[in-house]
C-alpha cells in the first residue's frame, strides 16, 4: 500500500481527489467541478488528473475524467487505500508522510551525492 500510495498520491490533495473519483465511476468531471467540490485549486487538480491519466488510473475525454484504471491491480490498489484511509486515516496519512519524507531524501541525494573518500 505504501508503494502504492508512493507511486499516486503523493498529495493530501491528491489523495482526496483519488477516493472523490472512486466514489462516482459513471460520472465524467470537469477540473474545476472536482476542485470546487473538495475545496482544492482548479491548477492542483488538473495536475493530479494528469498525472492519473499517465498512471492509468483515469480516462480523459476532452476535458472530462473519469476514474477507469486500466487494470485489476490498480483498481484493488485504490479500494484498498479507500478502504485503510475509511477505517484508520491516521495509517494512511502517516504513510503519506514518510513517503514525502523518501521524496526529499531521494532528491537531496540526487542534488548532492554523497562524496567518496579520497575525492573532493
Amino acid at each position: 500500500m505504501r508503494a502504492f500510495l508512493f507511486a499516486h498520491a503523493a498529495t493530501y490533495d491528491e489523495l482526496a481527489l483519488l477516493l472523490y473519483l472512486l466514489r462516482r465511476p459513471e460520472s465524467e468531471l470537469q477540473p474545476s467541478e472536482a476542485a470546487t467540490e473538495l475545496g482544492i485549486g482548479v491548477d492542483a487538480c488538473q495536475s493530479a488528473l494528469e498525472k492519473f491519466c499517465t498512471s492509468r488510473l483515469v480516462a480523459r475525454s476532452g476535458n472530462r475524467y473519469r476514474y477507469s484504471p486500466a487494470d485489476e491491480a490498480l483498481s484493488q490498489g485504490v479500494v484498498a487505500v479507500d478502504r485503510l484511509y475509511h477505517l484508520t486515516p491516521v495509517v494512511v496519512i502517516r504513510m503519506m508522510s514518510e513517503n514525502a519524507v523518501r521524496r526529499v531524501r531521494s532528491t537531496v541525494t540526487r542534488a548532492f551525492p554523497p562524496s567518496r573518500p579520497g575525492k573532493l
